[in-house]
């Protein structure tokens, strides 16, 4: 018996998505939901009473929560806006995102872009640098979220059968309440009708909308995989630059230091007259041995600076994979409620 849960269930959120209009027939229909307006003037009316009695206090309560409803329907009107304008750009972005990726790697010229950073001077290879941690930054955060949105999108097969049962399960308890109400003469004062109106309403568009997104679901998928594959070309290419850039920085620091060392003994050589001295001598030899620390602490700068570089791509990803797994077990945890 248990296993036949599931299966009743998928069929009935498969009838429920192949009817988009099956709950909403006995919806109420335009002319019988109350309007927000209506709502707000009669929620006026009572609050501005300096006393309540026990049903006017229940009355409020009704058309409070008809309000919040009324907001969550104005939230999935933005939702609808969004989702079809994301829809609508796919094959712009598709096309582009395609381009870019070919582009990218047809055009990734390691030999020229070396031989570009060695005509720029230590100051300018800085900058560059600089400009290059920042756009692999970004890119490493686009990619973060488009793991992140793929997740959600994998996902949401399941999230959309869940919010569908349980509207479908609320949607008939508020049409039974609704059809007692008329054919019983059960008491349901106006306020808590209007109340169960205006969710009514809610529930079917919010069905509506989980359908539309649904449907979706694979275009945007494939979007965001495309996106998410030039992302981790453009990161790996960035990565490479950074590399090129810190052995180019490294070369001219350490070409400065000789030469500083070098012009420190020619000084020391063309003062040949005064060598016999010994004070010149100790301070011409301790002179050498600074040129030959300021080489060595040049060469230790340099391989501190690569090792900088490996492990910060390191935690960079490392940061990601722990938000993607954050992401996912969030999403589980929400599924399992």
């Amino acid at each position: 018996m248990c296993n036949k849960f599931p299966a009743i269930r998928f069929f009935a959120i498969l009838f429920f998505l192949l009817s988009p209009f099956f709950f909403s027939v006995n919806a109420a229909t335009g002319s019988d939901v109350p309007t927000r307006n209506n709502i707000q003037n009669q929620l006026k009316i009572l609050t501005e009473r300096k006393e309540h009695t026990v049903e006017e206090k229940v009355s409020i309560a009704d058309l409070e929560k008809a309000l919040s409803f009324f907001d969550k329907i104005d939230q999935l009107k933005l939702d609808f806006d969004l989702l079809r304008k994301n829809v609508q750009n796919v094959p712009q972005k598709s096309h582009q995102v395609t381009t870019e990726l070919e582009d990218l790697k047809n055009n990734d010229q390691q030999d020229a872009y070396r031989q570009t950073l060695e005509t720029q001077s230590l100051k300018q290879l800085e900058s560059i640098l600089n400009s290059t941690w920042y756009n692999l930054q970004r890119a490493q955060e686009n990619l973060a979220s488009y793991n992140s949105q793929l997740i959600g999108l994998q996902t949401q097969p399941e999230r959309v059968q869940n919010v569908l049962f349980r509207n479908m399960q609320r949607l008939q308890q508020i049409r039974n309440q609704l059809n007692n109400a008329l054919t019983e003469q059960s008491e349901l004062s106006l306020t808590r009708t209007e109340l169960l109106q205006v969710e009514q309403l809610f529930l079917t568009q919010q069905n509506e909308y989980q359908r539309e997104s649904l449907q979706a679901n694979t275009q945007l998928q494939t979007l965001l995989q495309r996106q998410r594959d030039y992302t981790i070309l453009q990161i790996e290419q960035l990565e490479r630059h950074v590399q090129f850039i810190q052995n180019v920085m490294s070369g001219k620091r350490l070409i400065l230091s000789e030469e500083t060392a070098k012009e420190a003994q020619t000084k020391d050589g063309k003062n040949l007259h005064i060598q016999d001295n010994s004070l010149v001598q100790a301070e011409i030899e301790h002179n050498r041995e600074l040129s030959k620390r300021l080489i060595a602490a040049t060469r230790d700068n340099n391989q501190l600076a690569q090792k900088s570089i490996r492990v910060k791509n390191f935690l960079e990803r490392t940061i990601q994979s722990e938000r993607n797994l954050k992401e996912q077990i969030k999403r589980d945890a929400r599924l399992s409620r």
